[in-house]
């Protein structure tokens, strides 16, 4: 009985780290974009900067 208990348990742990790997990897790449995206933004208005000049 305790036996099955703990397997649950683990099986349930294992389940949630996944989740929760899967989720950090969206993170991540979120990140990247966003990264990305706030890069591109600052070029674009350095170069409107320049262009005022």
């Amino acid at each position: 009985m305790q036996g099955r208990l703990l397997k649950k348990s683990l099986d349930a742990a294992k389940n949630k780290e996944k989740e929760l790997e899967i989720t950090i990897a969206k993170l991540k790449t979120e990140s990247h974009e966003f990264i990305l995206q706030e890069s591109i933004v600052f070029q674009v208005t350095y170069v409107i900067m320049l262009l005022a000049l």
